[in-house]
């Protein structure tokens, strides 16, 4: 069932691949809760069986399964049981978010929390990068599922993909390194934004992956930063002392710098989706932000009078991307040609 799942997922039947995902959930002794009492019932214990492994309690025995004494081959098979499990979970759990599969709020608490219990316990058999996604998973379900005063449990997962990745390996995976800056981690708690079942399509950033609920996230994280860029360019700044003026192009070059590395990070819009894939470690580049943020660039630069700087990202705001030469919006056009107008008159002596 499982590669029939992973089948069924390349192909984009996501209602036969969530099927045959139940099934494996059912192969491995957890079928879902059908009845809504059941389902209360299963989120109460979720939520109960995550607060004892904050305390390690709950890894503990489930370490134990089977018996107190220690058997080293019947752990073993304890974690891939709860690995496997957790993956299932955590593939459905996606699909409800990005509007894949049908289902409550409750159901799909259930299973970003199934999925992150069952993680905590599969040990090595699990990628840490994959334990960091189920974690991330759980913080989107926060945001879209709990009352806006509860938003700010989000942290707590949050802080534990953070944890996982730096005690591990000393690193985070690439698609989300965004989230462990201060201005990506507050855009992703207080920030008002929400997964659709069909990405947004836009002249300023590139959709990533259609199945990967962070993407879309990201997506929007990149377009905020290009705003927010760009309102310190455009302000009105008023009788400001020189030394004022380069301050605000500074934050406007710190928020355009942090675009760039989080273009260069941006999710692959085609990417297999099977069970044990995971999307954070594979990254493509978003060709909009990236083209825009070196627009946006180039113009600081010639405010500050450092042409040689500007001069440097000519080739790259030259080559308009393919996506965007095709666009409906004239938009990339118009700034193309006004880009060269103006280089054009700051080249005569």
């Amino acid at each position: 069932h499982r590669k029939q799942a992973d089948l069924d997922l390349a192909r984009g039947d996501f209602a036969q691949a969530s099927q045959n995902l139940w099934t494996c959930l059912k192969a491995l002794g957890r079928p879902l809760p059908t009845s809504q009492l059941d389902l209360a019932c299963a989120v109460l214990w979720s939520l109960l069986r995550f607060c004892l492994q904050r305390l390690w309690v709950g890894r503990w025995l489930a370490a134990r399964a089977g018996g107190l004494r220690s058997d080293r081959p019947l752990q073993e098979d304890a974690c891939k049981s709860s690995r496997d499990a957790a993956l299932v979970y955590h593939r459905l759990h996606q699909l409800h978010m990005t509007g894949k599969l049908n289902g409550s709020h409750l159901s799909a608490v259930h299973m970003a929390l199934s999925a992150v219990n069952l993680a905590e316990c599969s040990g090595s058999c699990l990628p840490v990068a994959t334990l960091a996604e189920v974690y991330v998973s759980a913080a989107l379900r926060v945001k879209a599922s709990l009352p806006r005063i509860l938003h700010f449990t989000s942290r707590v997962f949050l802080s534990s993909a953070r944890q996982a990745c730096l005690s591990s390996s000393g690193s985070v995976p690439p698609a989300m390194q965004w989230l462990c800056h201060p201005l990506g981690h507050r855009f992703f708690v207080d920030g008002d934004w929400a997964i659709r079942s069909t990405p947004k399509e836009s002249i300023y950033s590139q959709a990533g992956n259609t199945v990967d609920p962070l993407a879309q996230v990201t997506q929007a994280f990149r377009e905020h930063l290009l705003e927010k860029a760009l309102y310190c360019v455009a302000q009105p700044h008023g009788e400001k002392s020189p030394s004022q003026g380069e301050g605000e192009y500074a934050d406007a070059l710190e928020y355009l710098q942090l675009l760039i590395s989080a273009s260069d990070a941006a999710g692959a819009t085609s990417q297999s989706f099977a069970i044990g894939s995971n999307m954070a470690t594979v990254t493509g580049c978003d060709p909009h932000s990236k083209w825009w943020s070196s627009v946006a660039v180039v113009i600081i630069n010639w405010l500050q009078g450092d042409d040689a700087a500007a001069e440097r990202l000519y080739p790259t705001v030259e080559h308009l991307p393919r996506s965007l030469q095709n666009a409906e919006s004239l938009l990339p056009k118009a700034c193309l040609n006004t880009f060269r107008a103006v280089r054009a008159l700051l080249s005569k002596p």
